[in-house]
């Protein structure tokens, strides 16, 4: 039986040029709070009075060299990231990072769809390290959009990835569409839910919202 937050996002992850301005817009525009990372490196955790919301680091050397700006990256949670991260090679996708252990955390890996949209997975270390699912409150990711030039690919790719199933058209001034996880009622456009379990990772090592984790190198 799948658990019940295979395909549902877990984690956000800002990489930056400037944290330290990064911390100082989101703080006075979201009201997240910005907390070091416990374990001392260069790390920091988006805080909504206690609870973990996300990550913020510096943008790697060579990512800077290879062309990524300044970006978010959102992981979903799966059972299996290694059957994931090949199953999305095999549907046209493509594995930008392979799929990596972080020590009492998980195994993650960078995927791109057939389109070129890059997102992270994670499979983690504790399967029933989960919390019951409820709607986004103040301050919590709420909503997650793709914006892609191919519609009804991605809809096909991440339905068969992830178990995504269409749930309606809006008519948002161009034609979208939004879906649903089968584990539960969740909203998502293309590639989008609402709050996850609680799901340990991190695109260069972030914790979620109660696992410390390890460092690893851009995905570009």
């Amino acid at each position: 039986m799948a658990q019940p937050w295979h395909g549902r996002f877990c984690w956000y992850e800002l990489m930056t040029t400037d944290p330290r301005a990064a911390e100082g817009f989101y703080s006075k525009v979201v009201g997240w709070r910005a907390e070091p990372f416990p374990d001392g490196g260069p790390y920091t955790l988006w805080k909504k009075g206690e609870e973990n919301v996300g990550g913020l680091m510096e943008l790697p050397a060579e990512a800077k060299a290879g062309g990524a700006p300044p970006n978010w990256m959102a992981y979903v949670a799966v059972e299996d990231a290694d059957a994931t991260a090949a199953r999305a090679a095999a549907l046209g996708g493509k594995v930008e990072l392979p799929p990596t252990e972080i020590p009492s955390v998980g195994r993650f890996a960078v995927l791109s769809d057939p389109a070129g949209a890059h997102f992270a997975i994670m499979q983690p270390s504790d399967p029933s390290a989960g919390r019951p699912d409820a709607p986004p409150g103040p301050l919590d990711f709420s909503w997650r959009e793709l914006a892609t030039t191919d519609r009804e690919g991605a809809m096909a790719f991440y339905a068969v990835l992830f178990g995504w199933e269409k749930q309606g058209a809006n008519d948002m001034g161009s034609r979208s569409a939004s879906t649903r996880s089968s584990a539960g009622p969740e909203c998502r456009s293309a590639a989008c839910t609402r709050s996850p379990p609680t799901c340990p990772s991190r695109r260069t090592g972030s914790p979620t919202r109660k696992c410390p984790t390890s460092r690893r190198r851009s995905p570009r």
